[in-house]
């Protein structure tokens, strides 16, 4: 799972993620993270990278498409480890396999080395599921819909995603 939190301290970050681990029905090993800085301004201005962007005004809709947009990047981020680690227990096996012919581990082993390069394809087909668009980009009008459409493209959330999927088929 993914949380997001708008103008907040570090320590109060610290706090409000330590009090939701209990929750956590399967922690990761690992966490990612991302800053992103809104910027309100009058007019607004390009970019300059993937880590802020200048809106005219701030409010619920914008909120909940920045925060399911970073959200989806952490995870896309997250999968991006799990898939280049699965495919890195594997390079020595089937390179071994290519040159001699033979599986060079015992054969527990390489069972459980497939076992987990299958378990990260099956997570990451059912979680890349639930990166539909959400309801608000449908609900929020054209302004929300060009916002989110700009926001999977600074992010490069389409090609990303893609190229995860490439490599688990």
């Amino acid at each position: 799972g993914s949380v997001v939190f708008f103008n907040i301290a570090s320590e109060e970050n610290r706090y409000i993620m330590h009090a939701l681990k209990p929750f956590a029905q399967r922690p990761n090993q690992t966490v990612s993270e991302d800053e992103f800085t809104l910027n309100i301004s009058s007019q607004t201005k390009a970019p300059e990278g993937t880590d802020e962007m200048f809106i005219k005004e701030f409010n619920r809709d914008i909120a909940l498409v920045v925060g399911a947009v970073l959200s989806r990047s952490v995870s896309v981020e997250y999968y991006e480890k799990l898939v280049a680690d699965a495919l890195a227990q594997l390079e020595q096996p089937i390179a071994s396999l290519q040159n001699t012919g033979r599986i060079p581990h015992a054969q527990r082993e390489l069972t459980k080395r497939v076992g987990f390069a299958l378990a990260v394809e099956q997570e990451l087909a059912y979680t890349l599921s639930a990166f539909d668009d959400p309801d608000i980009v449908w609900d929020g009008g054209k302004r929300i819909e060009e916002l989110y459409t700009n926001l999977k493209r600074q992010f490069d959330l389409e090609d990303r995603i893609k190229i995860i999927q490439q490599k688990v088929s």
